[in-house]
């Protein structure tokens, strides 16, 4: 008995910003069922960290859904700084660099996934909580993306990279994460983004009986409020209290007040 085989051409956005790859991610979340799919980057030009995290992640969720289609890529050779980035073996096609290959430079910081475990592991070695380890990186970090490890361009970038990484390893209940920068030094402009899949601020902040988790929007607006914590609040179990790593619940308000004072911070779940 003979079956049509179905196809499906999935269009890449020319633009991928954090707007124009929420609503992408939401297309290949509602995909009805085909034998095979392509991805068609003919209209794609440009591409920034935040965008090249989510849409990397989520094709790659994507073929992990659709286990059985085949997938493949079409008219994406004219993007080779995506592909130097690392975007596209993130997902799995073999073109560029894979993540975390390129050196990075004073401009930017390519694709790159990090290990929780390995961070934990790191510092238990050398005898540190995972805060210190977590600090190393993102000063590390900093200093790559902006050139220099000294002054009020450093410290700020260094302490936002470090409290959302912090975020990730203490609370997400996930291995692994990813990181992408760029720093576009004519226009005084940077852009950092850090992705999890992790379980999310609404189940994180459930254990906290003092406030309203019910929903992901109020969540969010909870984790961006002072001295809120999945971990510390009234009446919780308190280890390691004279740790200068005790988790506050401040990392998150203070990152969003930093960043939005000099530019804007968005963050979803």
């Amino acid at each position: 008995m003979f079956r049509h085989m179905s196809r499906k051409t999935i269009r890449v956005p020319g633009i991928l910003t954090p707007g124009t790859a929420f609503n992408f991610c939401r297309s290949l979340q509602n995909l009805d069922a085909h034998d095979e799919y392509v991805f068609d980057f003919t209209q794609t030009r440009t591409v920034e960290p935040f965008g090249m995290l989510l849409v990397s992640s989520e094709i790659r969720r994507c073929k992990a859904t659709h286990r059985s289609a085949q997938f493949s890529c079409a008219n994406f050779k004219h993007m080779t700084y995506a592909g130097h980035m690392g975007f596209f073996k993130a997902f799995g096609l073999d073109f560029g660099k894979g993540p975390g290959e390129a050196q990075g430079s004073r401009s930017y910081i390519p694709l790159t996934i990090l290990e929780s475990d390995a961070l934990v592991e790191a510092a238990a070695s050398k005898g540190h909580e995972v805060g210190s380890e977590i600090e190393e990186h993102s000063k590390k970090l900093s200093a790559t993306l902006i050139g220099e490890d000294a002054g009020d361009v450093f410290e700020t970038m260094a302490y936002s990279i470090r409290e959302i990484m912090r975020n990730v390893v203490e609370h997400a209940q996930t291995n692994q994460f990813g990181i992408c920068a760029q720093y576009w030094k004519t226009k005084g402009r940077a852009e950092v983004a850090i992705l999890d899949r992790g379980v999310g601020l609404r189940k994180t902040l459930s254990r906290n009986p003092h406030i309203d988790a019910s929903s992901d929007k109020s969540a969010i607006n909870y984790a961006l409020m002072p001295a809120v914590s999945g971990k510390a609040f009234k009446g919780a179990k308190q280890v390691n209290k004279g740790s200068p790593w005790v988790n506050s619940g401040f990392g998150l308000y203070m990152t969003n007040r930093i960043c939005r004072n000099g530019g804007n911070f968005l963050i979803s779940s």
